[in-house]
């Protein structure tokens, strides 16, 4: 019997990112063929840089990886369109798993997924860091799978889809609904095709059956030369803030609750549009008086600010410019490793930041000092970081006086969580960002 990974093509849109691409193929080099993953490139580059990257870990033995040109000049809604209606190079797999060309799959989470049974799945969900359960659960219910689903589900690789779900599609509805070919950032830009075409699939299985996988094992990995890059830029709003609820809201009548499945995604309710953001986004000059009313029919779902709130946000004063990127973040890093002084390092936080942030103190020399992660709860939070356990905070009591306490979270989240850990009583607390 073939295992479930042996059935998978991984699709990658990308565009003049090779450098991504090239760290991707160096780290998944070598077990992604042990696994019989079909890879295949879509490439859109302006030049053939990525092309001839790819041909070179061809040669080097990345067995089932494939090269594809598609037109530079169509919107992301329109290739990944045409990806999933025509592509011929798809169709003898079993499962497609649509991801960004910048994300890697970890060795360990594959192993973990060819252990499960394969069970005729129309949809394995990926739960995002925080989010999920820690045992695997099975859905048979569309409208529960939307909403026991909706945290990370606008995220490009969370959802491995079965192929055949494909043969049920009405191109030309789907096409009309959630396919805008504008670029990004000439505004109406849908980007999110793949959550509404997979969510109207579903409703046409009489019996679906939908595997939504623990959150105990991090299943992916970011390429370091995507740390600190904002995609969105002056676009944010257009795609968070409008996109995302415009699909939503398209969705079938089935679907129901829709503005409350908005509120509980995870790109929002960390804090994307709450004070602190804004007035960052604000002090970057992405955010003033016309965006806020631009968008005020969004806010609500966004947000929980009421919109006088965030139009005084946009009126106030623009502060010291708030700059994220990884000049900043490695800066801050190196700073605090030169007071370490061979004391005991926590680290707060069990997301990508915090792998970032250990793999950078490894290769400082400093895994020695590692004691472990802490977060406020265990239970919506994966088992291990790179090897190091995951705990609850309250079980580092012993090294409130002396361990140096590193916050790698989004920057949003630091100021509050800063705040518990002095009430606490821990006296050395670094913000990374």
């Amino acid at each position: 019997m073939s295992s479930i990974t042996e059935n998978i093509t991984i699709c990658i849109p990308t565009e003049n990112r090779c450098q991504m691409v090239g760290e991707v193929l160096e780290r998944t080099l070598e077990y992604y063929p042990g696994y019989g993953i079909r890879v295949i490139y879509y490439d859109t580059s302006s030049d053939d840089s990525t092309e001839n990257l790819v041909r070179q870990y061809q040669k080097r033995g990345f067995e089932k990886l494939l090269y594809v040109r598609l037109d530079r000049s169509n919107s992301l809604d329109q290739k990944l369109f045409d990806i999933f209606r025509a592509r011929p190079e798809i169709r003898d797999s079993k499962y497609i798993w649509l991801i960004n060309d910048s994300v890697s799959i970890n060795d360990r989470f594959l192993f973990e997924l060819n252990e499960k049974q394969e069970d005729d799945y129309d949809l394995i969900r990926l739960a995002p860091p925080g989010f999920g359960y820690k045992e695997d659960k099975v859905f048979v219910s569309q409208d529960e799978w939307f909403h026991q689903s909706s945290a990370g589900m606008a995220h490009m690789a969370s959802t491995i889809m079965k192929v055949s779900l494909l043969d049920h599609a009405d191109w030309n509805d789907l096409y009309k609904k959630y396919v805008v070919n504008d670029k990004v950032g000439m505004k109406d830009h849908g980007y999110f095709f793949t959550v509404g075409m997979y969510l109207e699939l579903i409703l046409k299985q009489p019996d679906f059956k939908g595997l939504l996988v623990n959150n105990r094992i991090q299943w992916r990995h970011d390429c370091r030369s995507k740390q600190g890059i904002s995609y969105w830029n002056d676009i944010i709003f257009e795609v968070w803030a409008k996109s995302y609820c415009d699909t939503i809201f398209k969705l079938p009548d089935y679907y129901t609750d829709k503005a409350e499945v908005i509120r509980s995604s995870d790109n929002i309710i960390f804090g994307r549009f709450e004070r602190r953001s804004l007035e960052q986004l604000r002090d970057k000059q992405l955010f003033d008086s016309d965006v806020a009313k631009e968008y005020a029919d969004y806010w609500q779902y966004v947000s929980t600010l009421n919109i006088s709130e965030i139009e005084k946000i946009a009126k106030e004063n623009v502060g010291n410019s708030y700059k994220f990127d990884q000049d900043d973040w490695e800066g801050r890093l190196e700073e605090m490793e030169k007071t370490v002084c061979n004391r005991p390092i926590v680290l707060y936080g069990a997301g990508m930041q915090c792998e970032y942030t250990i793999e950078k103190l490894i290769s400082d020399g400093f895994d020695q000092l590692i004691q472990g992660v802490a977060v406020t709860d265990t239970n919506s939070n994966v088992e291990e970081v790179k090897g190091y356990l995951v705990r609850c905070i309250d079980e580092y009591e012993s090294l409130k006086e002396n361990a140096i306490i590193l916050i790698a979270t989004k920057p949003v989240a630091a100021d509050e969580i800063e705040l518990s850990l002095k009430e606490k009583g821990y006296k050395n607390i670094f913000k990374l960002m």
